[in-house]
């Protein structure tokens, strides 16, 4: 096996103080080269890993990179998905990266993507929002009350009804299909039939939250997939809002 090093350093940045922490992130990329007899677009595939120190320990460190553990987070069928097989199984894989959104405020917002190819070239993103004291991943729930949970769901229906009725000319008539195709109707369900484990993630900024849903288009119809972000204030959030949780700190 050949694999080339290269160091990327990308944000950098403590916030001080308990109350305002961030981590220390950059990138390591790695570039694989596949064993065997493999096609020339597949003979290597490049891995920008997230490298973190935390002031919380070792013991956080060691759970926020098991939480963004690209072996770990895109292995969803527990099918050997691992850096080994595809090395030496001729793989999908033609990159492995992430993009950090929010580092402050004791919040780690990463995307972590992955690219390949197959009969056609496609992406897949995991959305990742972890609590930096402890490593662990956050929930809805871990940031909305649990009472509200149900309000929160018809208010993040609403903004995907108003999102859906914004759409014309083809994007309409594509989004009408999918909904009427039986081979999909599990997959794309109307906002009347959203449901919190339909998201595909949500994402933190200083402004509020945006609540993320993959429409999941098939290949040939990708470009006019519905955008599935679904932005609300953090007024608009406030009902819904743990007054224990690490979003709190933005409705006082």
């Amino acid at each position: 096996m050949k694999i080339a090093f290269a160091v990327l350093f990308i944000v950098v940045t403590f916030a001080g103080g308990s109350h305002a922490q961030s981590v220390n992130i950059t990138a390591r990329k790695v570039t694989y080269k596949r064993a065997g007899d493999v096609a020339d677009h597949k003979r290597e595939f490049e891995v920008i890993y997230p490298v973190i120190s935390s002031r919380n320990g070792s013991h956080v460190r060691r759970k926020i990179l098991s939480n963004i553990d690209y072996w770990k987070v895109f292995d969803w069928s527990g099918n050997d998905f691992s850096l080994t097989s595809e090395i030496e199984d001729g793989g999908w894989i033609t990159n492995l990266y992430f993009d950090v959104k929010y580092n402050a405020n004791n919040i780690l917002d990463i995307w972590l993507m992955m690219d390949g190819v197959g009969a056609y070239p496609d992406t897949a993103t995991r959305h990742i929002v972890i609590d930096l004291r402890t490593g662990k991943k956050l929930k809805i729930s871990d940031l909305f009350k649990r009472s509200k949970l149900v309000l929160l769901r018809n208010a993040i229906r609403r903004k995907m009804k108003e999102s859906e009725a914004r759409l014309e000319g083809s994007e309409k008539e594509v989004l009408k299909f999918e909904r009427e195709n039986g081979i999909y109707n599990d997959y794309h369900p109307s906002p009347e039939n959203l449901q919190l484990k339909d998201l595909d993630g949500f994402s933190i900024s200083n402004k509020g939250v945006t609540f993320l849903y993959d429409y999941d288009y098939p290949h040939v119809s990708q470009a006019l997939e519905p955008s599935g972000e679904f932005f609300m204030s953090f007024r608009q959030l406030k009902p819904f809002i743990r007054r224990d949780g690490l979003l709190a700190r933005f409705i006082r």
